[in-house]
């Protein structure tokens, strides 16, 4: 048997720590990329069949995530979320303001200012990774900007935007800081008096890829459908948006998904029909000047934001 002197194998193991350390660095690299992963726009980004959406936040009725069959609107799953901290203690995010859906299949949530926890949390108004599985939330960043709601993933530049608190502003989160620098909020003007968006979603047509939002004002106004600059700028009128009395004076959270071609939108919480949820309406435009929707799923859940899926 041959006898390797102690130099020789030191090299042998100061090479293979070597390669183990420049392994780990690759993956540490590629872990850190998949964050904002480089997909074409052709890929489909919602492949499991779902379109997802977290529930309005109120006293003693905190938010959570509903899964729902994108061809059946019917409700597969509701569960909280959570997030663990550093000390391992499981901490509930009981007020999610938006959720999105990026090109490579990952899910993330907004919060607003959770009455439960202390007002200087990290967790209030921040952007988390979710499990959808699970409901388990792995920590982004925090706002500088306030709330953000109505979450939207670009499918061309994988930038964030959102509603800066359902008002008429948007607030770009970029992708290239790894989700950590929030643009200062930009104004959209056109908006009709008295009108808030309250809802922001991409959407994919034979105009291209562009953004829309939907605007409420108080209950007994028709609910309105604009296409949005999210650069800032004027929002140009696509539809009104009927039954009235289903929609008017609601959140209007909405959502698109090309694999069904329909835009949902969240009911009004003051309607008293038998359902809250969602109503649909095909994705065809021009529209006139009003479009009738119809129920579509998500039954007796009152919605706050919707995932969209675009090619």
């Amino acid at each position: 048997m041959k006898h390797f002197s102690f130099s020789l194998r030191l090299a042998v193991g100061v090479f293979a720590a070597s390669v183990a350390l420049l392994s780990c660095q690759k993956e540490a690299v590629k872990e850190a990329a998949n964050l904002v992963d480089g997909s074409s726009v052709g890929s489909d980004r919602s492949p499991n069949g779902l379109i997802l959406g977290v529930t309005i936040y109120k006293a003693g009725s905190p938010s959570e995530l509903v899964q729902m069959d994108q061809n059946t609107g019917n409700v597969n799953n509701n569960l909280a979320a959570f997030t663990i901290n550093n000390l391992g203690v499981s901490i509930n995010l009981d007020d999610l303001k938006g959720i999105c859906l990026t090109r490579n299949t990952r899910y993330f949530l907004t919060t607003g200012p959770s009455a439960t926890l202390p007002a200087n949390s990290i967790y209030n108004n921040a952007l988390f990774r979710v499990n959808i599985q699970t409901g388990e939330c792995t920590y982004i960043s925090t706002s500088n900007q306030g709330t953000i709601s109505d979450l939207e993933a670009d499918a061309t530049t994988d930038d964030f935007y959102g509603l800066a608190n359902n008002t008429n502003a948007i607030v770009r989160i970029t992708a290239a800081s790894g989700y950590t620098v929030y643009n200062a909020s930009v104004a959209i003007t056109g908006i009709a008096a008295g009108y808030s968006l309250r809802g922001l979603s991409q959407v994919s047509d034979a105009n291209g890829i562009y953004y829309v939002g939907c605007a409420n004002a108080k209950a007994g106004q028709i609910t309105k459908l604009y296409t949005v600059p999210v650069a800032g700028g004027f929002a140009g009128l696509q539809t009104d948006l009927d039954p009235l009395i289903e929609l008017a004076g609601g959140n209007c959270g909405i959502g698109y998904d090309i694999n069904i071609n329909r835009m949902i939108v969240s009911r009004s919480a003051q309607f008293t029909g038998p359902n809250f949820g969602s109503n649909a309406f095909g994705w065809n435009p021009p529209f006139g000047a009003t479009t009738t929707t119809a129920f579509w799923g998500g039954t007796l859940f009152k919605f706050e934001d919707f995932t969209s899926s675009v090619y």
